[in-house]
């Protein structure tokens, strides 16, 4: 039996393009599963997905002369009157009037949150609400307030009132959810407060793509990909304390592949450490490329942070379920202490570190093997790995999807 599956989520912003839903609907079969998605579309990019079905509304205008106004002038009512989350709804009502299906996901971080709720209601569908994040997770790190800006007061003031409402609606649509999935032992603890039928479901890795090849390298590497935040969420001074302790007569660079404006706080932190001739800067590296770039580096960099009391809790990076998918050795700097230095023991996939003397330990055994063999292979625990596969994680959600059909 063939079923039709409804996927509410936000747009497929590059460079990841909605890592979580994509790799959820490439792997899900398309014998059984007539695949909807509905979902804001940007207009910095044009995104499609293979046998699915794509729904897009805009919001926002081209955010360039006059309309850059209306941009902000929209961003700010969004915030304070969810304005968005309306458009979405009277969307979503409008779309779908004459269509039926089995059973709605939601996948969400901040949108959409309450218009799923209403729209399954109305149409009296099954509600899968799948929370990658919460605002609980990142404390009091001020996760979504590093940006510098002109009206620092205002953007609080805005941001505390939107942080409240969003975290309202939220629990209210996990109250109303038939089921609800999410990405870490933390969260499933602590979404489980408001709905009990709470399930775990990691972000991975795709075992078609992220698979183990030696390939030799003339230099040893140590590859960041991905977004860097604020030294309350990662914290790299492990790394360079390391690097600086090291003679310069090892040969090892370390190669950022992230955004243009974090790599001033990298450069100024490598020339404190004078440690800034071990550093090469790069661009974003798009999806399809970043197994290759693992395959031929030695390590694989992730940065987080001990967990606290104020955070941050449950953070997960995609990052490293890639490294564990190749195999390659995880160099996890500042170890949280918590649900990632967890993972990483259990797969043995590397270290998650807590002083410089165990970043240096591990630096030079992976230096000492990549000089007698041209490449790193992380010995990670085969039967642990399985569990982190985005084909594994498509049945989980299938059977949670089946089960509330049934």
């Amino acid at each position: 039996m063939r079923y039709r599956l409804l996927i509410l989520c936000d747009a497929f912003v590059p460079p990841m393009f909605g890592t979580r839903v994509r790799n959820l609907v490439q792997n899900l079969s398309i014998d059984r599963w007539d695949i909807h998605i509905a979902c804001e579309q940007i207009t910095e990019s044009d995104y499609e997905i293979p046998n699915v079905t794509m729904h897009t509304f805009q919001y926002y205008p081209k955010k360039y002369g006059i309309k850059r106004i209306i941009w902000y002038y929209m961003w700010v009512v969004d915030k304070l009157f969810q304005l968005k989350e309306k458009c979405f709804l009277h969307f979503l009502n409008t779309e779908f009037e004459k269509q039926s299906f089995d059973i709605v996901l939601a996948s969400a971080y901040i949108f959409p949150i309450y218009s799923p709720r209403l729209f399954a209601k109305h149409k009296n569908i099954p509600l899968v609400m799948d929370i990658r994040d919460v605002f609980e997770q990142w404390g009091n790190t001020n996760y979504m307030q590093h940006s510098n800006t002109l009206f620092t007061d205002v953007y609080r003031k805005i941001a505390n009132i939107f942080y409240n409402r969003i975290t309202k609606e939220r629990n209210l649509t996990l109250k109303a959810a038939d089921a609800v999935t999410t990405i870490s032992s933390w969260h499933k603890k602590h979404l489980s407060i408001f709905n009990a039928n709470t399930h775990l479901i990691y972000n991975g890795y795709d075992n078609r793509l992220f698979i183990p090849i030696d390939k030799k390298s003339s230099q040893f590497t140590i590859a960041y990909t991905g977004r860097i935040y604020n030294t309350s969420l990662q914290n790299p001074i492990l790394l360079f304390e390391a690097l600086q302790q090291m003679p310069s007569q090892y040969e090892i660079y370390v190669d950022w592949y992230t955004d243009t404006t974090r790599k001033t706080y990298i450069s100024d932190l490598a020339k404190h450490y004078r440690v800034e001739y071990r550093m090469r800067y790069h661009d974003y590296v798009l999806p399809n490329n970043v197994a290759e770039l693992l395959h031929q580096s030695s390590i694989i960099l992730v940065l987080s942070n001990k967990s606290s009391k104020h955070g941050p809790h449950g953070i997960l990076t995609t990052k490293f379920f890639e490294a564990l998918g190749v195999e390659k050795p995880v160099l996890c700097v500042r170890s949280d202490e918590e649900c990632l230095a967890k993972v990483i023991k259990e797969t043995n996939a590397g270290i998650a570190a807590t002083s410089v003397e165990e970043v240096k330990a591990f630096i030079m055994e992976k230096y000492a093997e990549w000089q007698q063999n041209g490449f790193t292979h992380q010995k990670v625990n085969q039967t642990e790995k399985k569990k982190y596969s985005r084909q594994y994680q498509a049945k989980q959600f299938e059977q949670i999807f089946l089960s509330l059909i049934k």
